[in-house]
């Protein structure tokens, strides 16, 4: 069942679900022109944006709606220096 599902059955993430949804809103029309969230660059906002966008979120139903924010999460993991830096921090952390 996902999330849409789940609320409408008045579950108890329907209020979650429903904060999601509100909070995809505002970074949907928060990214309306842009390129990232911040500035016209890419920062450490978006870093922390897409780690939350790609490993935080676990039902990509939730995220399906809002193709702004699916475009913004895919263009940022595309990055190279996004590649390079998630192996680099794997390898400090299987380092021990």
């Amino acid at each position: 069942m996902t999330g849409r599902q789940m609320a409408a059955a008045g579950s108890p993430v329907s209020f979650l679900v429903g904060w999601v949804n509100r909070v995809f809103a505002n970074l949907e029309r928060g990214l309306a022109g842009r390129d990232f969230v911040a500035t016209k660059d890419f920062t450490v906002a978006d870093i922390l944006m897409t780690h939350v966008l790609s490993a935080g979120v676990k039902d990509d139903g939730l995220i399906a709606p809002y193709p702004g924010i699916t475009a913004y999460r895919d263009r940022c993991l595309a990055r190279p220096a996004w590649k390079r830096t998630i192996d680099a921090y794997f390898a400090r952390v299987e380092a021990g």
